[in-house]
């Protein structure tokens, strides 16, 4: 992509990059509606390839780096992805048989679509999974390449992924690879189960533009969080019996640097809390030349965190290798 801008604009192509080419690539991709995410990947990627070729990581300057932030504070746009709900599964799952050329296709995307919701699942990482007990080799969290085991209880209703899974098992051929494969043995691509998905949701006549692969994971979550409030635990998990509450508080793509602005925010809203959980710096990962960077920067906000609730405790989640 990179390459491709400078010689489309009659840029000289060399390793590394001058800085002023990397500010008016980044401006091309802002230009270009890119979300900042994306335009983030792109100069992570220029990068790494810096590093591989043993150059200096001009991505590393001080005006490169303002610029990537001041996109971050600058692109408000909203998701727009519509969860998938129990319904719109049944409905999806209604469309299948009338979407796929065979049956061996239909029992596949029925799978899929099953274990994609009732799994929570990223999509990425449901095209890891090689057997049923079922084993993710990879996903977006694990950084340490160890894999994760996901159980997934038969309730045999009338969507039940175990179900739908055991029957694409019984016609599956013995192939090695990925589990979810074609009747060549060839693997679904992710490619390939957003058309079949766009197809379903076209068929049932649901607006496919408000639904993407990952509206799955949404659903799910959005599903679980429902059912948690309705039921006898509640969403703070049967704590109000011990006298105790819990307050959930996400931000999507929230980074370190943003932790201490948040806690102040609630700290207007709620009193200070006698627990405080720390999950982040996931998104972190990749922004720092060394790891040491982000560890410096940790331990500063810590303390800082310390001096502003000093009756709190705080609870470290290990989200980092």
């Amino acid at each position: 992509m990179f390459d491709h801008f400078r010689s489309h604009y009659g840029i000289i192509i060399q390793w590394p990059p001058n800085i002023s080419d990397l500010n008016n690539f980044i401006a091309f991709l802002s230009l270009k509606g890119c979300a900042s995410s994306t335009i983030y990947t792109y100069i992570s990627a220029i990068g790494n390839r810096c590093k591989m070729l043993n150059f200096i990581d001009t991505t590393r300057s001080f005006i490169v780096k303002k610029m990537l932030i001041g996109l971050t504070r600058l692109d408000k746009r909203t998701d727009i992805r519509m969860p998938i709900t129990v319904d719109i599964l049944k409905k999806l799952l209604n469309s299948v048989p009338f979407v796929c050329h065979s049956e061996f296709e239909m029992v596949l995307f029925s799978a899929i679509f099953s274990l994609a919701f009732f799994g929570f699942s990223r999509i990425g990482e449901l095209f890891q999974i090689n057997s049923l007990e079922i084993f993710i080799r990879h996903s977006k969290k694990d950084l340490s390449g160890r894999g994760s085991v996901l159980l997934i209880p038969a309730k045999y209703l009338p969507i039940c992924a175990v179900k739908a899974v055991k029957s694409f098992m019984n016609i599956r051929s013995p192939y090695f690879g990925t589990f979810f494969c074609h009747s060549s043995g060839q693997p679904v691509t992710r490619y390939q189960f957003i058309c079949v998905l766009r197809k379903c949701l076209n068929f049932a006549q649901i607006d496919s533009k408000l639904y993407k692969s990952h509206s799955f994971r949404i659903g799910a979550e959005t599903t679980a969080f429902v059912r948690a409030k309705q039921s006898s635990f509640r969403k703070d998990l049967h704590l109000d019996g011990f006298n105790a509450s819990v307050l959930w508080q996400g931000k999507p793509g929230m980074k370190w640097g943003d932790l201490i602005i948040q806690v102040k925010h609630l700290l207007t809203i709620v009193d200070p809390p006698n627990f405080l959980v720390l999950h982040c710096s996931g998104n972190d990962i990749g922004s720092y030349e060394k790891s040491i960077e982000i560890m410096h920067r940790i331990c500063f906000t810590i303390k800082v965190l310390w001096h502003m609730l000093p009756n709190t405790k705080l609870i470290w989640s290990q989200i980092l290798p």
